[in-house]
Parts: C-alpha cells; structure tokens; sequence
C-alpha cells in the first residue's frame, strides 16, 4: 500500500528544489530579524566572536557562512559541482571566510553600540529605536549560524518566555487569589498593562476592588 501511495506523488522537480531551498533561507533570514530586538540575542553572538577571535572558541560554533540571496541551488548529483567539492573537502579548509566574518561583526557590533545610545537617549519603544533595530538585523539576518548557535539563541528567548510566565503566575496569585479580583476581569485587563509599574495602584484606587487590595 506505501508503495502505491508512493507512486502517486511526484518526485521533486530542480525547480521544486531551488524553491525550497529559497523558501527555507527566507524563513531564517525572517527569524532572526525578528530575534533582534529580544534582549540578549545580539549581545551573545557579539561576545562569542570576541571569544572566537581570542581562541577561546571556534569559529564553525559560532557561523557556518552567510544567508545570501541564492539565484540558484547547486546540485547535489554525482558528477555536479556541489559533489566535486564535497570530495576536496579534506584538503580545503572549512569554515567562512574570517576576513568576511570579520567585516560583517564589525558592522554588527557598531550599529548595535549606536543603537544602545539610542535607546539610551529616546526610549526603547521610540521610533528611533526602532530604526536602528531595523538597520541591525539588516546585517545579523544574513549570518548563518551553525546548528549548535541556532539552539543557544532560541534557548535565550525560551529562558526569558519562562521567567516571564512565571511571574505572571505570581501576579495572578496575588492579584486573584490573595487581593480576590475576579479572574476574568483579571484576564480582560492584564495583557493592555503588561508594561505600566502603576496598575496595581490604579485597582487599588477602584471601589470594587480597594477593600481587598489592603488586606
């Protein structure tokens, strides 16, 4: 029966590769830009290189090379280019370019400095902010990041998701349980004040709720 099934789908066409390929960078190329304004993301990749450069670390942990506009994907066939090369791959050495690693590092460690001043002076939320965060991940998207660097970024932001859910738990304890606000209006007013230090104070002042927010 897997055979039949089998038979019925058509086999991967050149095009159909060159398709995916394209589609899985774009992907990558959209993840990471999208890492940049999470706290710590950049500045560990920074820190690396600094340990790559001073010996500490290895450059094929931290890049494999670059996520660059393919025109095309190269065969993987017997005979194709792609396959000649992975048969000299002894006597080549492996890795990126380090000049290009380099230029690339540089360029992310100065607009990320520009752009720590710039939060500084206007805000992280700012228009400005945002500009330059953009102007960041212009660079850190085209950085191709070995498959053990991948995990230690997503692990960064899965740490923070953590420590976040867990001190949401313990503002509805105390919220719900402990000052006894209803959990629905809880629910209808946590997310619009995530940011704001003042909230609780803002219940406190409520008549509904004033009375069990002092106990």
């Amino acid at each position: 029966m897997y055979m039949r099934e089998m038979g019925t789908v058509d086999l991967l066409t050149r095009e159909g590769e060159i398709e995916i390929a394209k589609r899985i960078e774009e992907g990558m190329r959209d993840l990471l830009n999208a890492s940049v304004p999470y706290p710590k993301t950049v500045e560990f990749v920074i820190d690396y290189h600094q340990m790559v450069k001073d010996g500490e670390k290895k450059i094929n942990d931290l890049l494999t090379g670059f996520l660059e506009e393919m025109e095309e994907v190269p065969s993987a066939g017997p005979g194709s280019e792609r396959a000649k090369a992975e048969e000299d791959d002894d006597e080549k050495p492996t890795g990126p370019d380090m000049e290009e690693v380099q230029r690339r590092m540089t360029n992310l460690k100065r607009q990320y400095n520009k752009t720590l001043k710039v939060i500084e002076s206007k805000g992280r939320h700012s228009k400005e902010a945002n500009a330059e965060f953009k102007k960041v991940g212009e660079i850190f998207q085209f950085l191709k990041f070995s498959p053990k660097m991948f995990e230690e970024l997503a692990s960064i932001a899965r740490s923070g998701l953590n420590e976040i859910r867990e001190r949401e738990k313990a503002i509805q304890m105390l919220v719900v349980r402990k000052a006894r606000m209803p959990r629905k209006d809880f629910l209808a007013t946590y997310t619009d004040n995530l940011t704001k230090v003042r909230w609780v104070d803002s219940l406190m002042k409520e008549k509904k709720y004033k009375k069990d927010f002092y106990r």
